[in-house]
């Protein structure tokens, strides 16, 4: 994702809630993460729709993560610089 988006450009003038905002981030940090795994592996074949389908399965691994240790996950704050 470039620097210079749309999405952080929304994030940083918008006035709402922090849970709601951090769960933005995670979630487009997250599909962003998602697409570059999935343009690693297919290249110039990979889909917006392959990278969803990552995507779904890092959050069903991180909820099962979750699951078994019991414990609350922790997020970092995004660096905006």
């Amino acid at each position: 994702m470039k620097t210079d988006n749309p999405f952080d450009k929304a994030i940083k003038v918008r006035q709402i809630p922090d849970s709601m905002r951090d769960a933005a981030i995670y979630i487009t940090d997250s599909l962003d993460l998602a697409w570059d795994s999935v343009r690693a592996v297919f290249e110039e074949q990979a889909k917006p729709e392959h990278a969803l389908k990552i995507l779904e399965l890092f959050l069903s691994e991180e909820k099962s993560a979750f699951i078994e240790s019991g414990s609350r996950v922790v997020r970092r704050p995004r660096n905006d610089t």
